[in-house]
């Protein structure tokens, strides 16, 4: 599989796009795409967004996970493409708010996801090699996670960077659970076998 950078190098001059041109519509310096593609540095949170915004690709394309490079829908519904053309250079490809948005998914995603798998803060932070602290940070929103931090989370969980972050891709990956859901599938797994076929039996005659 492909690296962030070499990814990054290649859609970026398939769309026609300098590094300069590139770091303006993503809101960093030329200087950074150019360590971004050498590997020199990888991109945090709100900068892997903004490039995911501005190539009009996945996350999950950019960081080399898929090799589908689809713009995955939203629980707050379908962004339009803010892929970089001659008459909008200068237009930031990403928002404050955008990436408020994503970062509350984020948060609330990887809260929900830890609970389902019945997981505690602490093996979390093991398995990510990162402290507790910043596991309950990372969940309260009050910190953002690198994109090692990213990668690791969506192997942990066997889901998506876009899924972690609030997008998925038609029916092969389900939306993100809401708190309702979640807490629904936790009350089913407490089930004994026979009360589980039951319901299982009346939600598919309700269907």
């Amino acid at each position: 599989m492909e690296s962030l950078g070499e990814r990054l190098k290649y859609i970026r001059t398939s769309r026609g796009l300098t590094q300069k041109h590139l770091g303006e519509l993503a809101g960093v310096g030329e200087r950074r795409v150019q360590y971004y593609e050498s590997g020199s540095q990888k991109p945090g949170f709100d900068v892997l967004v903004a490039l995911s915004d501005a190539l009009d690709v996945s996350l999950d394309y950019l960081a080399g996970r898929t090799r589908n490079h689809k713009v995955y829908d939203t629980d707050i519904g379908t962004r339009e493409s803010s892929l970089a053309t001659k008459e909008n250079l200068n237009e930031k490809s990403s928002s404050i708010d955008e990436q408020s948005i994503f970062i509350n998914a984020f948060s609330s995603n990887i809260s929900t996801l830890r609970e389902i798998n019945a997981l505690t803060q602490k093996e979390v932070a093991t398995y990510l090699k990162i402290t507790e602290q910043h596991v309950k940070n990372l969940e309260a929103g009050a910190s953002k996670p690198g994109f090692d931090t990213l990668n690791a989370m969506a192997d942990l969980y066997n889901v998506s960077i876009d899924y972690l972050c609030g997008r998925y891709c038609n029916e092969n990956e389900m939306a993100p659970l809401t708190k309702e859901e979640a807490e629904l599938l936790r009350n089913y797994r407490r089930l004994q076998k026979k009360a589980k076929e039951s319901l299982r039996y009346i939600i598919g005659n309700c269907s």
